[in-house]
């Protein structure tokens, strides 16, 4: 009696997959040295610009006297005002942008985008904000990644502007 023929594995398809799955290597790491040499993104001179602005007037804020807006009473009227109609808010955009101001409000949210984090405050009776903060060493970090919804903060900060009816304050700094 003779016994079946057992086929045997094909060596060469095993060598080819391996050839290809090399060549997929090679070429991969090709790619990623000429197309993304350090692993970074390309910072444009702009974004560079605009850092460096946003660094600088951070260091400022420290010793400049916040002025007299406050995030309650005209201000919120105002807003929301402006809002239930449907207007924009260029005019008390162009009244209010640019000031220093510190506040005492509640946080709603923190999220992270690079190396700023975004406050979203709600207070009933305040104007909603949105603060950038872009924290100088760990113990800043630490704090505002230690914040929670219900949280009062104080913070100091330059008026960016106003964008979907919260005023933009950037950049930021929480107060002691």
């Amino acid at each position: 009696m003779t016994k079946p023929a057992i086929p045997r594995a094909n060596r060469n398809g095993c060598i080819v997959a391996l050839a290809v799955i090399i060549g997929l290597g090679i070429l991969g790491t090709t790619a990623c040295l000429i197309f993304g040499g350090s692993g970074g993104r390309h910072v444009s001179e702009q974004e560079q610009q605009d850092h460096q602005a946003f660094a600088d007037r951070l260091k400022t804020l420290a010793t400049t006297s916040p002025g007299n807006l406050r995030p309650d009473g005209t201000l919120k009227t105002q807003l929301r005002q402006l809002t239930d109609f449907g207007n924009t808010h260029g005019e008390i955009e162009r009244e209010i942008k640019g000031q220093v101001v510190e506040w005492t409000l509640t946080v709603f949210d923190v999220s992270r985008h690079g190396s700023e984090y975004r406050v979203h405050t709600s207070d009933q009776d305040k104007v909603e904000t949105v603060i950038v903060m872009d924290p100088s060493n760990h113990e800043e970090k630490s704090r505002i990644n230690g914040l929670h919804t219900g949280n009062v903060i104080t913070v100091r900060g330059y008026i960016r502007g106003i964008a979907e009816g919260n005023v933009e304050i950037a950049p930021a700094l929480l107060v002691h």
